[in-house]
């Protein structure tokens, strides 16, 4: 929204107008959300570990609780974090294994997304690998596909279906395949043939869909097992995609990104966690109006926090959250670190305006 000021200087008026502001991701603070400790008193269970997390549409966090060794808990923890409910175990009634195909009694997340309804989607590699649909209240579970080698899930609210890239690695067949809702037969998206046209690599790895608000899905591309990573474009998603090189390599500061995970807000700004090697990984968020880079070394993210490794769980450990046009905050997991069972956060703030002067005398 535009505002104006007026300014008197030596006898000349000034009018400022200002029209906005640029989201700005260079002024930054890092803290803990809710400890491992508090995790354990919000979700009742001992030696609680955040895993899988995600926004809900009104604030709070939602978040898949997974202590090794220990049946979990699905949990819906308030925008402050100071309560928690719990939305579905792990097993039992009710629960969430019971929309696996065949439960296995246990759920390996690789992705997790949440309907403006409330309903939330989860992606997951126990057992058959399944998309299991969770309607929170009244709580309904069930199955909505088998996605064999499944890497992750993204939500096309506009066109009603998901997107679910898979892996051969994995148990897949490198595609991307779409499932429309709320229920229907898997259809292949992109195929590897074509993935391999744009990149030139015999071989794919894609996974950690986000979907842009023009419609355009990202994909992580591996272009080669092994190699350094790359990110997709495939605009009109479906049958026929077109399918371009939306970051290649290069495009990165070192130009050797390991893409772990990615999660996109409502103005298309990217939030990338960067696998670089031990110890010099990093979170990278990509400006969507410039595609200006900001990066967040691990060592620091480490030394605010107390970590000695950072690696946000594959697929589910980043969620975004607008606040307003000021604020922005990245929530992320570390499960890999014995003082990381927690849930942490960026909080980044904004204060540069967007405006034009206009002198009058």
């Amino acid at each position: 929204m535009r505002r104006a000021k007026i300014l008197c200087v030596m006898g000349v008026f000034i009018v400022l107008v200002v029209s906005g502001f640029a989201r700005e991701f260079s002024n930054y603070t890092i803290e803990t959300f809710v400890t491992q400790s508090q995790l354990e008193t919000l979700s009742g269970i001992t030696g609680a570990t955040a895993m899988g997390i995600a926004v809900d549409t009104d604030g709070s966090i939602i978040c898949f609780v997974d202590p090794s060794g220990t049946d979990g808990n699905l949990i819906d923890i308030a925008a402050d974090g100071s309560s928690a409910s719990v939305i579905a175990p792990e097993t039992g009634t009710n629960s969430l294994d019971t929309g696996q195909a065949t439960p296995t009694g246990d759920i390996d997340m690789s992705g997790l997304v949440v309907a403006s309804d409330g309903t939330i989607y989860i992606s997951e590699y126990d057992g058959d690998d399944d998309i299991i649909k969770v309607v929170p209240s009244p709580l309904a579970i069930s199955n909505v596909a088998v996605i064999q080698g499944n890497v992750g899930i993204a939500l096309d609210e506009t066109n009603n279906r998901l997107f679910i890239p898979t892996e051969a690695a994995f148990g897949g067949d490198d595609d991307i395949k779409y499932f429309p809702l709320p229920s229907g037969p898997a259809q292949v998206a992109a195929t590897t043939a074509q993935i391999t046209g744009v990149t030139g690599a015999s071989g794919v790895a894609v996974g950690h869909p986000v979907l842009k608000s023009d419609g355009k899905l990202l994909v992580r591309d591996e272009a080669y097992y092994g190699g350094y990573d790359g990110i997709l474009g495939l605009t009109n998603p479906g049958p026929s995609p077109t399918v371009t090189i939306e970051y290649a390599t290069g495009f990165f500061p070192d130009g050797a990104p390991g893409i772990s995970d990615m999660t996109i807000d409502s103005e298309n700004n990217l939030y990338i966690w960067n696998e670089y090697s031990a110890g010099s990984s990093r979170i990278t968020i990509i400006r969507g109006s410039d595609n200006q880079v900001t990066e967040i070394p691990e060592t620091e993210i480490n030394s605010a926090l107390g970590f000695s490794n950072l690696d946000p769980n594959s697929g589910c450990g980043l969620a975004v959250k607008l606040v307003d046009a000021n604020t922005a905050i990245l929530y992320f997991t570390n499960p890999s670190d014995a003082a990381g069972g927690g849930i942490y956060k960026i909080t980044f703030t904004t204060s540069t305006e967007v405006h034009s002067w206009y002198l009058y005398n």
